[in-house]
């Protein structure tokens, strides 16, 4: 009940800001009010966090936010592994899919970005439509992301589902006596991904019946392109009704095309110049069309599609999740810190299981998830949170990495081999050792339930033959001496003690 009245205070500064369009500090519920978003997206060198600022539900497929660039679009992808890079000064877009805090470029698909004019070819080509953003005018909170773009003058907020998002873009000024000709857009830039020229096709369709936009992006990004690469699909709609629709192709423009297909396409929506503010309800899916479509109308537009209320029940959901520690004292600085990481603790790993249960696994095929488990996960960086993050999530969420060793499990049975570090439905093969014997022992220790046995076959499997997908470099070496050569590989030394770390985890089940 504590929780619900502060929301109230919480919708009602959003609701307030849309009209007064100030930037004061929300009354933000428990522990919220000591997480900073914005911890982990900036650095330099190997001190980047690639920490995306936007918005999600915890452990949620949509990290829908900001994908940025300096002002004249110089885009260095060592500082954009998340999309955001905090020392930039114009936003591209708001895509919807993001990895948390990983090296490398993936993801950041399905693009979306208001503005007041009709796009021009100049503005379809090498993101012209991207606009300048500073940080005084922007603000962010778990679940929560908002920022004023200039020059345009619109408000700019998102926040998400578990498989989706909701936009609302709101004009802050009239249009003046020689602009009367402005109107709200927004654009869909559905080829779009973050790692340059990753996508190998896309299509979308708009129903002018149902007033919706819908299609696919297939994404070979710096590791989906290991395995084939990923689709990612979605089905989207607006609050108001469209009055105006095009299309572009390889930077051509067609008015009235309501679908395209291509490497370099997008859509274009115009509403009526009295309309001051739109939403946009976007659902994603691994799966299909069909299934974005069926979590877009089960997590937003069946539950009375509203920016607001979603992001209430967003809000809402993360104070729950955050006041699981609780500290009687401390400075502002050490919560701020602490809490933080709190949080960045429970934005990943990604929850691939979608409405229904349906999720897509390492066989590429549809699969169910058995009735006792709640969800499956991917996205693990094994390699570094099998001796960090797992151990926390055992003690504070067991529910949650009893499921993600299901998920392991899961993958072995229907790919073949443990993964190393599981990105969507297929092996990266990335870094090394063979850490998730690790992960698995610990939850067995910790009492929890997953089918062990099963577990165990693919240790011994991946401790004693070479894998197809995620095996052991120099495992002959290893079995014969007991230690890699440096003359065999470079990194030798820390291999060997990598596998003998996985080999004690084995023998203690």
């Amino acid at each position: 009940v504590g929780a619900m009245k502060e929301v109230v205070v919480l919708v009602s500064f959003v609701v307030a800001l849309s009209v007064a369009f100030s930037m004061p500090s929300p009354k933000l519920p428990g522990n919220l009010k000591f997480v900073n978003n914005f911890i982990g997206s900036g650095g330099e060198g190997y001190g980047i966090g690639s920490v995306p600022p936007g918005a999600q539900v915890p452990f949620g497929m949509c990290r829908v936010g900001p994908d940025t660039v300096a002002f004249d679009d110089i885009f260095l992808p060592f500082n954009h592994f998340g999309g955001y890079f905090h020392n930039d000064s114009h936003i591209r877009l708001f895509s919807h899919t993001h990895m948390v805090g990983a090296g490398v470029l993936d993801y950041g698909t399905i693009g979306v970005m208001p503005s007041i004019n009709k796009p021009t070819t100049k503005e379809v080509t090498n993101f012209g439509f991207r606009q300048q953003y500073s940080h005084d005018q922007e603000t962010a909170w778990p679940g929560y992301y908002g920022v004023m773009l200039k020059p345009s003058e619109i408000f700019a907020e998102v926040t998400a589902t578990m498989h989706g998002a909701v936009h609302r873009y709101t004009r802050t000024k009239s249009p003046s006596p020689l602009d009367r000709d402005q109107q709200l857009w927004v654009l869909f830039d559905v080829s779009y991904t973050l790692a340059p020229k990753a996508c190998s096709n896309a299509s979308f369709t708009y129903d002018p019946t149902s007033k919706s936009i819908s299609g696919f992006v297939h994404e070979n990004g710096g590791l989906s392109n290991r395995f084939g690469g990923i689709n990612v699909f979605f089905y989207a709609t607006f609050n108001t009704s469209v009055s105006d629709v095009g299309s572009w192709n390889n930077g051509q423009l067609f008015d009235n095309q309501l679908t395209q297909t291509g490497t370099d396409i997008g859509a274009y929506f115009g509403f009526d110049k009295s309309v001051q503010s739109v939403e946009v309800y976007v659902g994603i899916s691994f799966i299909s069309v069909e299934q974005a479509k069926l979590n877009q109308q089960v997590e937003i537009t069946n539950q009375r599609a509203n920016f607001d209320i979603m992001m209430g029940e967003t809000t809402v959901d993360w104070a729950a999740l955050l006041s699981s520690v609780e500290i009687p004292e401390g400075s502002t600085r050490d919560l701020t810190v602490f809490y933080s990481a709190l949080y960045h603790s429970f934005m990943a790993p990604t929850t691939f299981s979608e409405v229904g249960g349906k999720y897509l696994g390492f066989d590429n095929q549809v699969h169910t998830l058995p009735s006792d488990q709640l969800a499956y996960y991917t996205d693990m960086s094994i390699w570094d949170t099998h001796r960090t993050q797992f151990p926390l999530l055992g003690f504070l969420l067991p529910q949650v990495l009893q499921d993600i060793s299901r998920s392991l499990v899961l993958m072995y049975q229907q790919g073949g081999d443990l993964p190393r570090w599981p990105l969507a439905n297929g092996y990266t093969n990335c870094m090394t050792g063979q850490h998730a014997d690790i992960v698995l022992a610990d939850a067995y220790f910790k009492g929890l339930d997953f089918d062990i046995q099963t577990a165990y076959k693919g240790m011994i499997q991946g401790a004693t033959q070479p894998q197809a997908h995620a095996g052991r470099p120099d495992l002959y070496n290893y079995t014969t001496l007991g230690y890699i050569t440096y003359g065999a590989d470079n990194t030798a030394c820390s291999d060997t003690l990598e596998y003998t770390y996985d080999d004690w985890s084995i023998s203690i089940l």
